[in-house]
């Protein structure tokens, strides 16, 4: 039996500060669960759409145009752990070269720090970029799926304002499938925890003013058998300061300036990350509701070929 329209639970909208629900040790698992989500929730959508009325004709350009959205769902995620994974590489690449040539140039150490500390900014700032563009896309594919071809472009602006509107929802599409859902409660949990935190972040940079990240690096001295010393260095960028003024990662609350910015990078894919699987294991649910199905029916399991 189809579920009545409305509020469909009443669970309360999440309190927690950033972190929606709850951290996956490997964060590796994190990509894989969105993107065997992504897959999930389009695959929701065919058997949604054939109890919609409309022309066999329209019904496939539906069913393309979800393919599409699912695919550049995809790639702004890997976009997205991408440019993470660049972070480290930059650093470690640093690094070694700092190895090569210390004890031998004094002004090395001090010189290329400056230079990685800004080229690891440079990354950061795209893996903020990425992280908000992949929410965008969530709110492509939340409005499009229930409301078709005039919400396609919705992002996350206005899937927000569906989740927290219901007058307004209801106004601009008939229905009120966002706002009296749990797709509602997740958008909203999701847009006050994490996406207008982002925003903010980035409008300083893009308005306002760029700080530079901090850094430092280290020198350490070890004896060795022939009576001299082997010299290692190593080099750290941190985060930000205007990060901290708007995300808060819970093991730097007390220390927020010393958070290091590849911890930053990884927080803020991890969060992205699971956001969007949130969101769209919410609409898969609608959407198998819609078709007549079990929102949590064994039938949405997946296997990866």
């Amino acid at each position: 039996m189809r579920e009545p329209r409305g509020k469909r639970s009443s669970r309360s909208e999440p309190a927690v500060d950033c972190c929606v629900d709850g951290h996956l040790t490997n964060p590796e698992d994190l990509g894989e669960r969105l993107h065997d989500q992504i897959i999930l929730t389009a695959l929701a959508f065919a058997p949604a759409v054939l109890v919609r009325p409309m022309a066999d004709s329209r019904r496939r350009e539906q069913d393309a145009t979800v393919m599409r959205l699912r695919d550049s769902l995809t790639y702004r995620g890997d976009a997205l752990a991408w440019h993470v994974s660049l972070i480290s590489r930059l650093r470690k690449a640093a690094v070694a070269h700092l190895q090569e040539v210390v004890g031998r140039d004094p002004n090395a150490p001090g010189d290329m720090l400056q230079i990685s500390t800004r080229e690891q900014q440079f990354a950061f700032d795209d893996v903020v970029f990425n992280a908000i563009a992949l929410l965008d896309y969530v709110g492509n594919v939340v409005a499009f799926s229930l409301y078709g071809e005039p919400h396609q472009k919705a992002k996350w602006k206005k899937a927000e304002q569906f989740a927290r509107d219901a007058a307004f929802e209801q106004k601009e599409t008939g229905g009120t499938r966002i706002s009296d859902t749990d797709i509602g409660r997740t958008i909203r949990g999701v847009h006050r925890t994490l996406y207008s935190r982002l925003v903010e972040y980035r409008s300083e940079l893009l308005h306002y003013l760029t700080v530079p990240a901090g850094g430092k690096v280290s020198t350490n001295f070890r004896r060795n058998e022939a009576g001299s010393f082997d010299i290692t260095a190593e080099l750290g960028a941190t985060a930000p300061e205007a990060f901290s003024k708007w995300c808060t990662i819970p093991e730097y609350k007390d220390r927020p300036k010393e958070i290091p910015i590849e911890v930053a990078g990884a927080w803020v894919r991890d969060e992205a990350q699971r956001a969007a699987s949130l969101i769209l294991k919410e609409l898969e649910r609608e959407l198998r509701r819609e078709a007549g199905r079990d929102p949590d029916g064994k039938d949405r399991v997946i296997q990866m070929l």
